[in-house]
């Protein structure tokens, strides 16, 4: 009902999951079908976005020595974007895909997807 998606590594809502099913709505046919789930996906981000800008870190990054064949064979380090650089980024573009996918696709019928504005 809020829009977030739920991270079991957070127990709350995640800035990174959210934005990433937002990202995955607006792969939507149909933008009728989308709005809805995505305009409260959209709206949690918003009211999450801390004073300076960023998101709430919760995106964890997997990082290996650049020696290592097969990460999943010799155990990666995981840390999670503490600053929120990785996550915020990562809302920025699924806030710029929704932004598209909602208003470019306005008045459009059939499923037909418009086109960008930037293209």
């Amino acid at each position: 009902p809020t829009g977030a998606v739920y991270s079991s590594c957070h127990g709350a809502g995640s800035a990174f999951a959210t934005a990433w099913c937002v990202r995955i709505l607006t792969l939507a046919e149909d933008p009728a079908v989308a709005r809805e789930p995505l305009e409260r996906a959209v709206g949690w981000l918003l009211r999450t976005q801390h004073t300076n800008g960023a998101w709430p870190s919760s995106a964890w990054l997997r990082f290996t020595f650049p020696d290592v064949i097969d990460p999943d064979v010799e155990r990666p380090a995981v840390f999670l974007d503490e600053v929120g650089v990785f996550t915020t980024s990562i809302v920025l573009s699924a806030l710029e895909a929704a932004r598209s996918y909602l208003y470019d696709n306005a008045g459009q019928e059939n499923g037909e997807r418009g086109k960008m504005l930037h293209e």
